[in-house]
């Protein structure tokens, strides 16, 4: 199939990218800087420059193509959420679909397949209730975030293409993501539960979402939102235990969550709200996780960054060529 995707020089997206590949599938690129994509993507593929913000999508972009996969959006957890930071989470969230859509509805022969991102955001703070893809939204930033998000997303059915939305727990990965930026403090015996602790997590190994886009591109049968999230949701205070126990580190610092709030204002948000999310459709679809349980999902990450630094980058050469080069040590120098 020929794939276009939108959002591909992310943490997830140069994941995906790498699965598209093994089976052998074509792939096109949609990035704001076609020089850095070129850095990021780790294969050879089709890279079209466009900026979602201020451009329309054409529609030469889409030709031939049979599915379209938009990872797009303003990191949410950058930077403060200011007024203006609000607007960016926003905009850049709607306006990659937007454009997407549009683009579509003009073609004679549309894709067979739209798949997003949206987030578990979208069912705010749920204290201990098991959350459905059928459960009412929440309140809050996030959940109107994902509401105008998920809102676009749908026109695409209007179209008669199959849509397909997955609501994205926290992601678990040694190259990005929530491990990235919490790691350090736990090395150094700085970990510890947030607020309470009682607050559910929901989360999924970005191998295993990475999975769960190529078989929905892969299986017609899967359609609508899809909580993307592991079927063993945590609490907070579990999930800082098991991390701790990993990497042989003591949890006995905890951060008030108070503390929180003030320091992190609304960010905080991401850290305090329980949501308990229920992965029985997508399990019940067939679809099997390879690290369904929160310990096996963190071995398989700290094996990674305590031991490996590993970054690839497509280089139009042959294997032999490419050996060559490297092998003189001219070549090695600073």
């Amino acid at each position: 199939m020929k794939i276009l995707i939108a959002g591909a020089t992310g943490f997830i997206g140069k994941e995906l990218i790498k699965k598209l590949d093994e089976k052998g599938h074509e792939i096109v690129v949609l990035t704001r800087n076609s020089e850095t994509a070129r850095f990021h993507i780790p294969i050879h593929c089709e890279i079209q420059q466009w900026d979602p913000e201020n451009n329309p999508l054409s529609t030469n972009s889409l030709k031939d193509i049979d599915a379209v996969i938009n990872l797009s959006g303003e990191n949410i957890a950058s930077s403060f959420w200011t007024d203006t930071q609000k607007r960016k989470l926003m905009d850049s969230r709607i306006m990659s679909v937007r454009r997407i859509v549009q683009a579509m509805e003009v073609m004679n022969t549309k894709p067979s397949v739209f798949i997003s991102a949206s987030a578990v955001g979208f069912y705010g703070n749920r204290k201990n209730e098991e959350l459905q893809e059928t459960s009412s939204a929440g309140e809050g930033f996030l959940s109107k975030v994902c509401q105008s998000w998920e809102n676009e997303i749908t026109e695409s059915k209007k179209l008669g293409i199959r849509t397909v939305i997955f609501r994205l727990g926290m992601v678990l990965g040694h190259d990005g993501g929530a491990l990235e930026k919490i790691m350090p403090a736990f090395k150094l015996g700085l970990g510890g539960k947030l607020g309470d602790g009682s607050q559910w997590m929901s989360w999924i190994h970005i191998n295993d979402f990475a999975d769960m886009i190529v078989y929905a591109i892969e299986n017609p049968k899967i359609n609508g939102i899809i909580n993307a999230v592991s079927p063993n949701p945590v609490k907070n205070i579990e999930f800082t235990k098991t991390l701790g126990r990993m990497v042989k580190r003591p949890t006995i610092l905890p951060v008030p969550g108070i503390a929180l709030r003030v320091a992190l204002r609304d960010l905080s948000d991401l850290l305090l709200y329980s949501q308990r999310v229920s992965a029985d459709k997508i399990c019940k679809s067939g679809f099997t996780f390879t690290y369904p349980k929160l310990e096996n999902a963190f071995e398989e990450v700290i094996k990674h960054s305590f031991h490996e630094i590993n970054t690839e980058q497509w280089v139009p050469q042959t294997i032999k060529e490419t050996f060559s080069f490297f092998k003189e040590a001219k070549n090695l120098e600073k």
